[in-house]
């Protein structure tokens, strides 16, 4: 499993919001992902099972996010947010964590 899954228990519906400045490499509504690429560091966060992502606005592929941007709420489906960093170049990739031949083979953390 690349990455790392965080749950809020006390709020089921917590805000999530953005660790890194950067780039929105890819999005969806539907799809209740998003990754915020940064060239200074280069990486990629990538965060999945979010609620609520404006993929309207200020979360489109391309648009600018500010370190503390609200990115969405905590998936209450899922019960936790995925979040994981990878080290390639602009990821635009949404990885399943099930399968360690994916291109984001190396995280830059290890939690």
């Amino acid at each position: 499993h690349e990455g790392i899954d965080m749950q809020n228990r006390t709020v089921s519906t917590a805000s999530v919001y953005s660790p890194i400045s950067g780039y929105v490499s890819k999005s969806s509504t539907s799809g209740k992902y998003v990754n915020i690429y940064n060239e200074e560091l280069g990486i990629t966060v990538n965060f999945q099972h979010l609620n609520n992502v404006d993929g309207s606005g200020d979360l489109v592929e391309g648009s600018y996010v500010e370190e503390g941007q609200y990115l969405g709420n905590q998936n209450t489906t899922d019960n936790h947010v995925h979040m994981q960093v990878c080290t390639h170049t602009e990821c635009t990739s949404v990885h399943s964590g099930r399968d360690l031949t994916l291109h984001c083979e190396r995280p830059d953390w290890y939690f």
